[in-house]
């Protein structure tokens, strides 16, 4: 039988990760078999911390994978081309895991860069049609031509800095607050099977029951919230509260717990 254990939203590297070193993970992924890593692992378009990034990605899974942990990478928006997978279902489609940011037409509607995002999204899914695989293949596409066409002449004004924050902090707000309705309105359209869906992405933690699906999302190993680790034991999912104790990451408080033959 086979355990697995999600994370989502790392940020290696990123200024305000908490991870100070991937050795930190090692005891969290002990006695599990499979490690997904849900979108946003490393910075790939970060000038200042990718290639460290992407080194500290690399000697993650090599780290897991000595201690017989097989790591599979989904794709987020912030390391769109790490992997070509978008999703993983199973439990005969009532469980999804997804980085959950192709819910947002903007894909990061807090960010500066939104409305070029939507766009360029708008324009794929347009030539691909619209479905689950286009969605989310729209998505990882536009989030790279994004990234890579950002100029520092493209950036707010100094003078708009001021405003801009303000906005941005609305934003994130307004996008917690209708997140969870917005993610099972497009589960409703293009995964009607799933029941149970595990995102990041938002960096907002916490569990919401919307009809008949449950959306998970395990906040991130930074600001704002603390992480949450998703076990999928055989036919049991449960979720559970990370905690930092000297410098290592384990399993803490059980928030939820479900049986899936039960859905």
């Amino acid at each position: 039988m086979t355990r697995i254990l999600i994370l989502s939203d790392l940020h290696l590297c990123k200024r305000f990760s908490t991870i100070e070193n991937v050795s930190e993970l090692r005891p969290i992924w002990q006695g599990f078999d499979e490690l997904i890593l849900n979108g946003d692992t490393e910075e790939s378009y970060s000038r200042k911390f990718s290639e460290k990034s992407q080194r500290a990605t690399s000697t993650l899974i090599e780290s897991a994978e000595s201690d017989n942990v097989k790591v599979q990478l989904l794709n987020g928006n912030h390391d769109p081309m790490i992997s070509n997978q978008h999703a993983i279902t199973c439990h005969n489609d009532k469980v999804l895991i997804m980085h959950g940011h192709a819910v947002f037409p903007e894909v990061a509607p807090w960010t500066w860069y939104a409305s070029k995002i939507k766009s360029h999204r708008e324009e794929l899914i347009q030539v691909s049609g619209d479905g689950f695989d286009a969605q989310l293949e729209a998505t990882r596409i536009a989030s790279d031509r994004s990234a890579k066409s950002r100029e520092v002449k493209n950036r707010p004004r100094l003078i708009e800095i001021p405003y801009r924050g303000v906005w941005c902090v609305t934003k994130i707000l307004h996008t917690w607050w209708t997140c969870p309705t917005t993610t099972e309105q497009w589960l409703t359209k293009y995964a009607p099977k799933t029941r149970i869906v595990i995102v990041g992405h938002t960096h907002r933690a916490g569990i919401w029951k919307i009809k008949n699906k449950i959306i998970i999302n395990t906040g991130c190993f930074a600001f704002p919230s603390h992480p949450r680790g998703v076990v999928i034991d055989g036919n049991t999912l449960q979720v559970f509260r990370i905690r930092k104790i000297n410098n290592e990451y384990n399993l803490d408080q059980e928030l939820g717990s479900w049986q899936l033959d039960a859905l």
